[in-house]
């Protein structure tokens, strides 16, 4: 696999993905409940300048109800929840503020080593629940060792209702995937070619995944399966080549995680233009039939 410890830039190769579109109101709205309204609220308090009016109105009623310490009704939650489908584009800009907000509520941490596996599960968690509410698997740029990597997010069968995704074992500090999404880092160049390419097979697929072949590490030594993280390392299971022709167990392998975990920054960017990449071919049906019946006779 490979290890990226350089400084983390913004030129992550995603720009000429499909644009947030019909799928980001709803990927909004997920981020508004995974941090509720209030947090919400105080964010857009905070940077005003970011949002228009008809955003900013309905937080303002809630931010002035938390001063108040009264309740929140849930014909306003419902009222901010419209407002949010209505500007996708204001919402949008909100999303890394409020990502970065969120991550407030852990700094009373007992230690920091625990402080850091909390954020790393937050972080991960976060992104994993927003792929979770469509129903899909996703293939994202980088991990928390490297930039250079595809990590892909692998959904499986059987989720159950709890929203986690990673586990602390008592008494120990790492983190240990859970069965809802399987996390695999692919030693592929993350290109906006190749990213687009692997989100819209995931969507081609009947089960809304990449073919083994690609991903498994069984079958593949250039996957491996992440099956642990410290809070200065990442470690896979991963097979070489005669492992994988004598079906034996891989071996785990740890990479470093560099000092910051800078590449965090660059997944969470590329999430939503991976899963708005699954959404052209019914983009482009609906396009179509749109054009369709605006030349016919009326």
């Amino acid at each position: 696999m490979t290890d990226d410890n350089e400084n983390t830039d913004h030129e992550n190769g995603l720009d000429a993905l499909p644009k947030p579109g019909g799928h980001t109101s709803r990927i909004a709205v997920t981020v508004a409940n995974e941090l509720g309204y209030p947090r919400v609220a105080e964010v857009i308090t905070k940077w005003p300048e970011l949002v228009g009016k008809g955003l900013a109105a309905p937080f303002k009623k809630i931010q002035d109800l938390k001063e108040k310490g009264q309740a929140i009704t849930l014909d306003l939650e419902q009222e901010a929840r419209a407002a949010i489908e209505r500007n996708q584009e204001d919402m949008t800009r909100l999303i890394g503020m409020l990502f970065a907000a969120s991550l407030d509520e852990m700094l009373d941490a007992e230690n920091e080593r625990q402080e850091i596996l909390l954020t790393f599960k937050h972080h991960l968690e976060f992104i994993g629940n927003i792929a979770e509410e469509l129903k899909t698997s996703v293939a994202v740029r980088s991990f928390l060792h490297s930039k250079e990597c595809v990590s892909y997010w692998h959904r499986n069968k059987g989720r159950g209702i709890d929203k986690s995704i990673f586990q602390q074992p008592k008494d120990k500090l790492e983190l240990t995937p859970l069965p809802p999404y399987s996390i695999y880092v692919l030693d592929i160049e993350p290109t906006k070619e190749k990213l687009l390419e692997l989100n819209q097979m995931i969507r081609k697929d009947e089960t809304r995944s990449l073919p083994p072949e690609l991903y498994d590490h069984r079958k593949t030594p250039n996957s491996g399966k992440v099956i642990e993280i410290t809070e200065f390392n990442v470690v896979v299971e991963q097979c070489d080549d005669d492992e994988i022709l004598f079906g034996l167990s891989g071996k785990p392998r740890g990479h470093p995680i560099p000092d910051g975990a800078p590449f965090v920054e660059i997944m969470f960017e590329s999430l939503i233009p991976a899963l708005e990449a699954q959404q052209g071919h019914i983009r482009g049906i609906r396009e179509a039939f749109a054009r369709i019946q605006s030349k016919s006779p009326s």
